[in-house]
């Protein structure tokens, strides 16, 4: 029982890493499945970047720098005015009426939270980085304690 329990927590972990949304159950092909999760990783691999005077830079430290310098970049901001900041925001038209915003200021209801979870893939971990998996439809005492994790 132990072992299965281990084994099937082993399984999904690696489904979800493969992203394998049409991986069968009972299934345990795991050469396959390390093979699909080890192509992911490294087609995801940033093997070179060109720099601002563009010349193509592979080294690990070239790298970062380039990286951390172009979000530096990006999110650095030059000093702006008071009048320029009135003179952008009054150009946007809201798009919200105040009673659209009442509505969505309103706390979750415990009937929402439930139907969310229950339309969520059950291979999706319900937090950041969470390694549980989502059960098929969640159980009443799973939607309450989900429930007051999501209003706390």
């Amino acid at each position: 029982m132990i072992l299965e329990q281990i084994l099937k927590e082993e399984d999904d972990k690696w489904r979800q890493r493969a992203k394998l949304h049409w991986y069968k159950e009972g299934d345990r092909n795991t050469r396959y499945i390390h093979n699909i999760a080890s192509k992911n990783r490294e087609k995801n691999e940033i093997k070179g970047l060109e720099d601002q005077v563009e010349i193509w830079c592979t080294g690990k430290s070239d790298l970062e720098r380039i990286i951390v310098d172009c979000y530096g970049n990006l999110f650095t901001s030059s000093p702006t005015t008071t009048d320029e900041v009135r003179f952008v925001l009054d150009m946007i038209v809201p798009n919200i009426t105040q009673a659209m915003n009442n509505k969505l200021d309103q706390p979750y209801t415990h009937q929402e939270v439930k139907i969310t979870i229950n339309q969520m893939h059950p291979l999706k971990a319900p937090g950041s980085d969470d390694d549980t998996l989502l059960p098929s439809h969640a159980t009443e005492k799973e939607a309450d304690t989900m429930y007051e994790s999501a209003v706390d």
